[in-house]
């Protein structure tokens, strides 16, 4: 975070092969459904920085609006959504993985640390994702967290932040 960006490393040899600088407050980091894009939050910036994987350069810098402060995240299983909670902001921001787009900015209090996106494809799954959930509700995907602002109770206290469902028309966040 401190260094303001991410190291390159060759994984055969575990030998750094540089530094990228991507903005301040470097911190979380999401790879895309297709394998080929690094999303990188810069909260300390409030941008989103998307690494090329073919090429190890970057392709964009997206700001969020107004002062924004992406944490950590995760994306739809679609892949057409970048959930990022806003650290500082007391939001979570949903995002465009193809244009950087705001969707949404949804209040959840003070100081989310994590968005959790479930079901997720594969076997595994990476990121910091502690203090959030997704559960199901009528066959919709339903984002939610630990926070203050009051909305639909889960078990054990999580909120329902937003419903994200895909389908022909593409994804609709309600």
């Amino acid at each position: 975070m401190a260094a303001d960006g991410i190291w390159l490393i060759d994984a055969r040899r575990f030998k750094v092969i540089r530094f990228i600088r991507t903005g301040a407050g470097t911190h979380g980091f999401l790879v895309s459904r297709s394998g080929k894009y690094l999303y990188i939050s810069n909260r300390g910036e409030g941008a989103i920085s998307v690494l090329d994987f073919a090429t190890s350069r970057l392709v964009h810098d997206w700001r969020i609006r107004g002062s924004g402060s992406p944490d950590i995240g995760g994306i739809s299983p679609d892949g057409t959504v970048m959930w990022w909670s806003g650290r500082y902001n007391g939001v979570i921001y949903a995002m465009s993985t193809v244009n950087g787009h705001l969707l949404a900015t949804i209040p959840v209090g003070a100081g989310p640390h994590g968005v959790c996106v479930f079901p997720q494809p594969g076997r595994y799954s990476l990121g910091h994702t502690g203090t959030s959930a997704e559960a199901r509700d009528n066959g919709h995907r339903i984002v939610a967290g630990l926070g203050s602002r009051p909305a639909h109770s889960l078990a054990g206290g999580l909120r329902v932040l937003a419903r994200h469902t895909a389908g022909s028309k593409g994804s609709q966040i309600h």
